[in-house]
């Protein structure tokens, strides 16, 4: 097995030679750094991003024959007519937000269609390598290494500021008192470590319950993702780990039960020590109300529950609420029906482990805006309509 074989076994789990030549592939990447290392640059053009990105996908849809399904197109009208609602009622109402949302939806749904049964592949494959890079600066900056950056974007995020790499590869956190960056987190090339561990859990996910390819470079991409997703401390990330081993442990019948009864137990152990032990896991979790109090008292005007605040009016908006939950930014932004647009989909999926897919991308979204600032979450009720769909598969060599 030649060097490039051996790479994409390892990143892809696939002895396809020629997927690094795949396009699809490259628009994904592009699609999630729009979330990631590109997403946040104030320098960035992300408007003229998306709407490159929109035609690129328009092109390859129509070179592949390629077409949305119609609950897909549903969906996307749905939220549409949402914005529609919003523009009657908001007393501030921004058409350049709306029209950045509903190409953000737009450009996942495409995304999600156009790679079928690779989306797995693909999404994880990405995700992996984003793993080693950041585990390599992650180490490299704790036994005192130093990494050239430069800020782009404030956060109050452990009191400091979000620094960037001039190569765009690795997020620092730095104290902007002291002018020290510290690398104790891990972020890969996301906005903070709560938004990382996303992308990772559900990597992980994908690898052990779809994967059915238990070799060697399996068990080492499980092993980073899991390696990975610690480095971050993030309180949410562990919480979503924990589950999807769980999940793993009780699921998977390609262990025996003596395993799967051990791991649990273990597991379980393990996450109730980790718990009672670890001020920054147990003390966040019974404090965190960012992530968990919600109250229908945040909308004294019945249209706002109904259809959200809108996601341009955040500064006029009498709402006492602020949450850093997808979940609830759902409500804020979009009221019961942006909720319900978008869980509904999401919960009845394409597949049989549809329960803990539904799970680990909620409890996922509990803890970061992934649909304020990642495109892809948008496609991710969907991600399953097509996979299991053997005439799905694009021949792009």
């Amino acid at each position: 097995m030649n060097l490039m074989k051996r790479f994409n076994k390892l990143v892809f789990s696939s002895d396809n030679s020629s997927i690094l030549k795949d396009i699809r592939l490259w628009l994904l990447l592009i699609g999630i750094n729009t979330g990631a290392n590109i997403g946040f640059n104030y320098n960035f053009p992300i408007m003229e991003t998306l709407i490159a990105l929109f035609f690129m996908l328009c092109l390859m849809f129509l070179r592949y024959k390629k077409r949305l399904t119609r609950n897909m197109v549903l969906y996307i009208s749905f939220f549409i007519f949402i914005f529609i609602i919003q523009a009657a009622y908001l007393p501030i109402y921004s058409v350049n937000t709306t029209i950045h949302y509903v190409l953000m939806i737009a450009v996942a749904l495409m995304l999600v269609a156009l790679c079928g049964n690779d989306f797995f592949p693909f999404f994880s494959g990405i995700i992996f390598v984003y793993a080693l890079i950041s585990l390599f600066c992650f180490f490299f900056i704790l036994v005192g290494g130093s990494i050239p950056y430069y800020p782009i974007q404030e956060s109050n995020i452990d009191g400091g500021v979000i620094m960037r790499v001039y190569n765009l590869y690795y997020t620092q956190l730095g104290n902007p008192e002291s002018g020290l960056v510290y690398g104790a987190r891990n972020c890969g090339p996301f906005w903070e470590p709560g938004a990382f561990q996303g992308f990772l859990n559900l990597s992980l996910w994908f690898e052990l319950t779809l994967n059915r390819n238990r070799d060697l470079y399996w068990k080492i991409r499980v092993a980073v993702f899991i390696i990975t997703v610690l480095t971050t401390l993030s309180t949410g990330g562990y919480v979503v780990l924990s589950t999807i081993l769980l999940f793993y442990f009780i699921q998977d019948k390609k262990n025996n039960s003596a395993w799967r009864i051990a791991g649990t137990a273990i597991l379980l152990i393990i996450s109730i020590y980790a718990y009672t032990t670890l001020d920054f896991l147990g003390d966040k979790i019974a404090s965190d109300e960012g992530r968990t109090v919600f109250s229908f008292t945040d909308f004294p005007n019945p249209l706002y529950a109904i259809a959200g605040y809108g996601y341009a009016t955040e500064m006029f908006r009498q709402s006492s609420m602020s949450s850093a939950s997808s979940v609830f930014n759902l409500f804020r932004y979009m009221g019961v029906l942006g909720f319900l647009g978008y869980m509904l989909p999401l919960f009845f999926n394409r597949t049989y482990y549809k329960i803990s897919f539904f799970i680990i991308v909620s409890l996922i979204l509990m803890n970061e805006p992934f649909l304020s600032n990642a495109l892809i979450w948008w496609g991710m009720p969907f991600v399953f309509y097509n996979v299991f769909n053997k005439n799905n598969t694009i021949k792009t060599n």
